[in-house]
């Protein structure tokens, strides 16, 4: 039955997505091959390193930017009770 893909595969067809059923269950694995230049990206183009780097750093200047907000309103309290005595 698998030899039957060349019937399905034209000049224009990028990859074959094959699954794979072991006796009558309905769980299968899936296999993907491709023809010609593998892709080089996942998620259809999508810099999934980029995106993850620039969020760590956004959260990174957040959490900073909470901490110099707290270590602030810390000294202004300490600032105020110091011109109090």
């Amino acid at each position: 039955m698998f030899t039957m893909f060349e019937n399905f595969v034209t000049a224009d067809t990028r990859s074959i997505e094959v699954l794979l059923f072991t006796g009558t269950s309905n769980n299968n694995e899936k296999r993907i091959f491709y023809f010609g230049e593998t892709q080089k990206e996942g998620l259809s183009g999508v810099d999934v390193k980029n995106i993850v780097d620039e969020e760590v750093q956004r959260r990174l200047r957040e959490k900073e930017f909470d901490t110099l907000k707290d270590e602030n309103k810390s000294f202004s309290n300490t600032l105020l009770t110091w011109k109090a005595k």
